[in-house]
């Protein structure tokens, strides 16, 4: 692939960019006062915008030479300059409509001259998702709508030098209207599209902020620009030339050398060519000797999108550090959380009840073979009225409590106090995130959003992140199997204690028996049977064996920790919550990923460095 090859891909993709870009300004303008964006700023970028998104896709066009197009000229100006009656003078008869009335042309119209073909390949590109119409056809209900239509010079106009080129003069609305924003779109498209602005202005209209406004605007894109001073009394011939020269020099140097033909102003009736010839040939000259360079035109292009890139990106940066931010939220967050659960589960000496399970297994490893079978169960039979009785005397209670409270009792202590800490997690991002709301501060909208979403997820996430800490506790189950294995293992290598264990175990077993035959299985058995338990537990801890059991309870304790941390904190836990920001929507967010940005960001310095390049092929 060659250097224009890659700048026409380059191009496009940029395009992409800045249409969905554009959109998504759209969009948030659409949103108003909820939005919470300043609207003056908002119009700013919506508007250099538009007009780049549209400077590159015809620039793209451009580089198909069965679409190559005309030279084209967009008269701009705004309300009740007369552009319309200078569109005429050019083409040397009355094509445009001209009107008294303020907002009178709300459609972009363009008067294709002698050679330049109003069916041409390249008019099939022309204002995506418009319409074409007929001047006759337009509406003021159809905004989108435009027209292009043939004319020819009549002999009188070509008689007079000098003869106009093959080329397309448009006729637009004007930028300034309390309506303009109305149709500002097709305003921008035909700038786009033009290889020269003709921006018409009056002794009234030269000096408004809107009109230097579309000056700065259009400056970087380093069009060939004439200004027409219409309406000029013989008074103004000369002081309104030179009060914009001297504007020009201070507000658009680039612009200081531009051609300014000053028209005088007729108080009754249509101006005719006839009535300005000398002015009508300047303009006619200044249209016959456009060239315009390829090169000079991308480059312009370039300048533009570089010039206001920075301001569309910054609510984009601004919405990517509060991403960031979140992150770093969500990151401190848990690692506190983490710290809360190793202070309240695992150093805590009563809640911790990994090894004793450990140990229960153990216990169960240590019945003797045959015997302990038919002892549990006779035992289960005995016990089996009483614990009848006392689970309906339970479930009496539960159903006179609060659900949730009588689930969060049945939960083991781990899964207990990683309920609590999920409770305790969503209350302080809910609070960091409203913390951060304010409207003043930059990616506001995303925490916004965010919490509008914590709000409405709240619910389904704690179930999430519960699920979780449950499947970690279950899964951790086999670890406490392993570590019951391990101590078993380390029994049989002392026979002695390992017989002496299982002779302690069948005894206590067997006294538990008598003694729930004897209290026909009432709890109180078990109360008296604990310090039987608890001694043969301490044979466990004696000697050299009870070192080794204290290594397997700091191993489990490590184990649980690793994890709990890569598993459950920095796994479910962090993806559910980072999940939370994935397409997030809401007024004011634009919502453009990171990486779509950065890709942008890196086509248009690519595309600069191929300035050399040119998208479109030589005159």
């Amino acid at each position: 692939m060659n250097d224009r090859d890659d700048s026409g891909v380059l191009a496009v993709r940029l395009q992409a960019f800045l249409r969905a870009l554009r959109e998504r300004y759209e969009r948030v303008q659409q949103q108003g006062a909820a939005a919470g964006v300043d609207p003056a700023t908002l119009e700013g970028c919506l508007s250099s915008l538009t007009l780049a998104e549209a400077a590159v896709r015809y620039l793209d066009l451009g580089a198909d030479p069965a679409a190559s197009r005309p030279l084209q000229v967009a008269v701009l100006g705004p309300t009740q300059t007369g552009k319309s009656t200078i569109v005429n003078l050019i083409l040397g008869m009355p094509a445009a409509v001209v009107s008294p009335l303020a907002g009178f042309t709300v459609h972009a119209q363009g008067f294709c001259v002698d050679g330049a073909a109003s069916d041409g390949e390249w008019t099939r590109q022309l204002f995506p998702g418009g319409t074409r119409r007929t001047s006759q056809e337009l509406r003021r209900d159809e905004l989108d709508a435009y027209a292009l239509s043939q004319v020819a010079q009549d002999a009188d106009a070509q008689a007079r030098p000098p003869t106009l080129p093959p080329c397309t003069i448009w006729d637009t609305p004007d930028f300034d209207s309390l309506a303009a924003r109305r149709y500002q779109r097709g305003v921008l498209e035909t700038a786009a599209l033009a290889d020269a602005h003709l921006l018409v202005l009056s002794k009234e209209k030269y000096s408004d902020l809107a009109a230097w406004n579309l000056l700065a605007l259009h400056e970087p894109l380093g069009r060939p620009m004439l200004i027409c001073l219409n309406k000029l009394t013989p008074d103004a011939f000369e002081a309104i030339p030179q009060s914009l020269r001297a504007r020009l020099a201070e507000r658009c140097p680039t612009l200081i050398d531009a051609p300014i033909v000053g028209i005088p102003y007729r108080a009754s009736g249509q101006l005719a060519a006839a009535d300005v010839p000398g002015e009508v040939a300047q303009l006619r000259a200044w249209v016959a000797n456009l060239h315009i360079a390829p090169r000079a035109k991308v480059s312009g292009v370039q300048k533009l999108i570089r010039r206001h890139w920075d301001d569309w990106t910054a609510p984009l940066c601004a919405e990517h550090e509060a991403l960031q931010a979140w992150q770093a939220l969500v990151s401190a967050a848990l690692q506190e959380m983490l710290d809360a659960y190793r202070r309240d589960f695992l150093d805590h000496p009563q809640r911790f009840d990994s090894f004793r399970r450990a140990t229960v297994g153990l216990l169960a490893l240590l019945e003797l073979p045959g015997a302990a079978g038919v002892i549990g169960r006779v035992r289960e039979a005995v016990t089996y009225p009483v614990r009848r009785l006392l689970a309906g005397g339970r479930s009496w209670l539960e159903r006179r409590r609060d659900p949730s409270a009588v689930r969060r009792r049945t939960l083991a202590g781990e899964e207990r106090v990683l309920f609590d800490l999920i409770d305790e997690l969503l209350v302080r991002l809910e609070r960091d995130v409203a913390r951060r709301c304010d409207a003043q501060q930059p990616g506001c909208a995303v925490w916004r959003a965010l919490g509008c979403r914590l709000e409405q997820q709240g619910d389904a996430l704690r179930e999430r992140l519960q699920a979780a800490a449950r499947r970690h506790h279950e899964s951790f189950a086999r670890e406490i199997q392993a570590a019951a294995n391990r101590l078993y293992e380390a029994l049989r290598q002392n026979p002695a204690l390992l017989n002496t264990l299982r002779a302690a175990r069948a005894t206590a077993d067997v006294a538990a028996l008598a003694l729930a035959i004897k209290t026909g299985g009432t709890p109180i058995h078990e109360l008296l049977f604990a310090p039987a338990m608890l001694a043969l537990s301490s044979l466990l801890t004696e000697g050299a064996l009870g070192a080794y059991l204290r290594s397997v309870e700091s191993e489990l304790k490590q184990r649980q920790l690793e994890q709990a941390r890569a598993g459950l904190f920095q796994g479910e836990f962090a993806r559910s919550l980072r999940e939370l920001v994935a397409g997030l929507e809401g007024a004011g967010v634009l919502g453009v990923p990171p990486e779509a940005l950065a890709q942008a960001a890196a086509d248009l310095a690519a595309w600069e460095r191929q300035g050399s390049a040119a998208v479109e092929p030589a005159a």
